[in-house]
């Protein structure tokens, strides 16, 4: 299992979306976390299946967007949306919900989701989202500090702490 001292920074340009996906465990092939990572724009950086491995990563990797699929969560859904966004402020968080009229749907948004959207509209949203973050990037020449660990702020690189649980993505090592 890859930690966060394994991480390396890919070969794609800065300007990518980097993401985590919350969800649970794959049994075989990753599908979901393989194709977003074919979008354009877009890097999948890790992915956690519990509460504690995301709050690693998202302190670890300081994504710039965290997909929860709240199959995960099936009985209290909207409980690791309000956690992400009481420790994590800034935190863009997208909701992945089975129907925008479920009550999960319903209640992430109450949490504080940034962003709910079904299974059919995901991959057209964040591919989205990766374009428009790829031309703010590209356009103000410099990289915005927010949800990326500026020193100083209360999302900052937690180097040395045991990452174990988590698992980054792209860390040069063998499958």
């Amino acid at each position: 299992m890859r930690t966060a001292a394994d991480f390396r920074p890919s070969l794609k340009p800065p300007a990518v979306l980097r993401l985590i996906l919350v969800a649970p465990p794959a049994h075989g092939p990753d599908v979901l976390l393989s194709t977003l990572g074919n979008l354009q724009d877009v890097e999948p950086i890790g992915r956690a299946s519990s509460e504690s491995e995301v709050l690693k990563l998202y302190f670890s990797l300081a994504p710039d967007l965290v997909i929860v699929d709240l199959r995960l969560a099936t009985e209290e859904p909207a409980r690791l949306v309000g956690l992400l966004q009481r420790v994590a402020p800034g935190a863009r968080v997208l909701a992945l919900v089975p129907d925008h009229a479920s009550t999960a749907g319903r209640a992430v948004r109450v949490f504080g989701a940034t962003t709910v959207v079904s299974m059919t509209e995901l991959l057209e949203h964040v591919e989205r989202l990766g374009r428009e973050h790829a031309r703010v990037r590209h356009g103000a020449g410099t990289v915005s500090a927010r949800g990326r660990g500026a020193p100083g702020s209360s999302q900052q690189n937690e180097a040395g702490h045991n990452h174990r649980d988590a698992q980054p993505l792209g860390g040069g090592q063998s499958e």
